[in-house]
């Protein structure tokens, strides 16, 4: 997994950068800045990759901790803090964030995007971690690739095929010649783990229902005007279900009970 990301850091933020992966970026900072207005808060980004929305996030006065499993990733995290005059407000850190230990119990919100958790090996033992540094009532909002996507669904019907149902997938990039395992989960499980980890499910929706993501190199595009429809009509069904079950990713929002 380091050798993966610390290969991937110098191209990470031109590979992901294509217009339907902005829009999943747009839809994930609104979600974000709508949990994160009262006041200044102490947040947690779980994967913080190269550090773009903890940075966002520090220039809206948070403070926040960045923890991301690369050395390289988190170098050039640094190096856009500084860049941004956010340095004071944001604190990067290399770790596994399937064992955070070393960090205080006291965040208000933490946040894992992109589907860092779909890289743990325990999914549970995680969010049991997570929920350990989150303040009573603190949130949670994370989300994950999702194994019953309707791109795989509908690729298989055209091919006649039975649906892959493979838990761990192998994923490679030809920018880094790298593979690293990722976990596709299904809502169900995720759910399980939530609840098991003593975090209440607030919501539950999805992404890229429409706009599919193409995850290769490329200069930013513009929004054409069937993307804008298809946009519109993916914001009116993000929380309703069984539609979003069928999204490329799933988006949690939980939140730490109050001890009784």
């Amino acid at each position: 997994m380091t050798e993966f990301y610390n290969a991937l850091a110098p191209s990470y933020d031109i590979k992901y950068s294509d217009s339907s992966i902005e829009y999943m970026r747009s839809v994930e900072r609104s979600l974000i800045d709508g949990y994160a207005k009262r006041g200044h808060l102490k947040i947690l980004d779980l994967g913080c990759g190269t550090g773009s929305l903890a940075v966002r996030l520090a220039r809206r006065g948070h403070r926040v901790v960045g923890v991301d499993i690369s050395p390289e990733m988190v170098s050039l995290a640094q190096h856009k803090a500084s860049e941004a005059g956010a340095e004071s407000r944001c604190t990067f850190l290399v770790a596994d964030i399937q064992n955070l230990s070393a960090l205080p119990d006291d965040f208000d919100l933490a946040v894992s995007m992109f589907g860092t958790l779909n890289h743990v090996v325990d999914l549970q033992t995680t969010l049991n971690g997570v929920t350990k540094k989150l303040q009573p009532d603190g949130l949670l909002v994370f989300s994950v690739a999702n194994r019953s996507n309707r791109y795989d669904i509908l690729r298989a019907k055209k091919y006649g095929q039975e649906q892959q149902e493979s838990v761990w997938k192998e994923i490679r990039t030809k920018e880094t010649g790298k593979a690293v395992w990722t976990r596709f989960y299904d809502r169900t499980e995720v759910e399980r783990a939530i609840i098991d980890s003593g975090l209440r499910l607030l919501r539950v929706g999805g992404i890229f229902y429409f706009l599919k993501p193409s995850y290769r190199l490329t200069t930013p595009a513009g929004i054409h005007a069937m993307a804008c429809i298809k946009m519109s009509a993916e914001t009116c069904l993000r929380w309703r279900t069984p539609v979003a079950n069928q999204a490329v990713y799933l988006v949690f929002v939980t939140s730490k009970a109050k001890m009784q």
